[in-house]
């Protein structure tokens, strides 16, 4: 017998449920309707008869995403952000948030939004990262100087260096922040501890990393860091933490607010950023050298150096490439993962403050 989709307002019914539904009534109906064998269902009891629509296989086709690697670079002083596609190194878009003063960005992959900082306008802006057409302003507190994104909390957390507090807004939700919390002097940067469920702040000023709740935004440690921490990363496979401070040739490595051990370096390290997939963390210096770090052994695997200034670094999650903004050229050096060899560069003609990647999504 065929077996047809069946939508009775009355009864809510639909494809999937239909088959449970009993038969002789189902025919009843129909026989009521005037409908002839095979069983033919009505769409509703009380309307004209509707065209019939067969429920071998559900209608409509469910919509496909193609899910695409970017790399976002933040030309502060043009006021831009570039879109890049990390699977052909082309421009896909360029952002331009409605402020001229940006100094921070990060991206939400699930939902294929770009966050901006501006430390003028004391104001946060959500654009797409499909179209960049501006969605939201969310209001900050005093000069936001870092923004991390939490996809498995939904947070959008913001470090803000003039108040010296940490703001968390609701992805998706309203432009209030839904928590607050004090920081230290001068907070720089934030790095998201996922086994820990907990948020990380390095405090420049206040040579100490502060540790939040990411469900409460309580803090729930204080870590005495050396000198002048200004850049962290988690490895989410080991929670160790690594550390660079500007007055310091040497990451220092902790593990849940415990100090481990220093690892040295040949240079101070500017920024930090991990590979999660292959627990491999990489320093940029200030002596032109970019490191490679075992995130299990925290022994140094590879080392590059470099005949240009660098201020950011960012590592792809799925390919393992690193990317470094190089302040000299204009432009984003690309290496290979862990081995650190160079693989090509991408033009900017700009300086870039800050590299992040991320995936987003398209509807096809």
């Amino acid at each position: 017998m065929n077996r047809y989709r069946i939508s009775i307002p009355s009864t809510k019914l639909n494809y999937k449920t239909v088959l449970d539904y009993d038969p002789q009534k189902l025919k009843d109906r129909a026989r009521r309707a005037r409908l002839s064998e095979p069983l033919s269902i009505f769409l509703d009891a009380y309307e004209p008869i509707k065209k019939e629509e067969e429920i071998n296989e559900p209608a409509g086709k469910p919509a496909k995403a193609q899910k695409t690697p970017v790399i976002a670079a933040l030309l502060g002083l043009n006021g831009e952000i570039a879109v890049f596609s990390l699977d052909t190194w082309e421009k896909r878009l360029t952002i331009k948030p409605p402020s001229q003063s940006l100094c921070a960005i990060a991206i939400s992959s699930e939902r294929s939004e770009i966050y901006a900082a501006s430390c003028m306008d004391n104001a946060i802006y959500c654009c797409s990262a499909l179209t960049g057409e501006a969605v939201m302003e969310f209001e900050a507190g005093g000069n936001p100087s870092y923004l991390a994104v939490d996809e498995a909390s939904g947070l959008l957390l913001s470090a803000n260096s003039g108040t010296c507090e940490v703001w968390a807004y609701r992805l998706g939700g309203s432009k209030e922040p839904v928590a607050k919390a004090p920081a230290g002097i001068n907070p720089l940067s934030v790095s998201i501890d996922a086994a820990r469920r907990a948020a990380l702040v390095a405090n420049s000023h206040s040579d100490t990393i502060s540790v939040f709740d990411l469900e409460s935004l309580l803090e729930i440690d204080t870590i005495k860091a050396n000198s002048c921490p200004i850049s962290i990363a988690t490895n989410n496979a080991t929670s160790k933490s690594y550390i660079s401070c500007f007055h310091k040739k040497a990451l220092s490595v902790y593990e849940k607010g415990s100090p481990l051990w220093d690892i040295p370096l040949g240079s101070e390290t500017v920024q930090v950023c991990c590979d999660q997939g292959r627990s491999i963390i990489y320093a940029a210096g200030t002596g032109n050298t970019v490191y490679a770090i075992d995130g299990f052994s925290d022994k140094i695997v590879g080392m590059a150096k470099t005949d240009y200034s660098m201020h950011s670094i960012a590592c792809e999650q799925s390919s393992g490439n690193v990317y470094i903004a190089d302040h000299t050229n204009g432009c984003i050096k690309a290496y290979s993962q862990r081995g650190l060899e160079p693989i090509g560069q991408i033009p900017l003609n700009a300086l870039a403050t800050q590299l992040i990647t991320a995936t987003v999504s398209e509807v096809l």
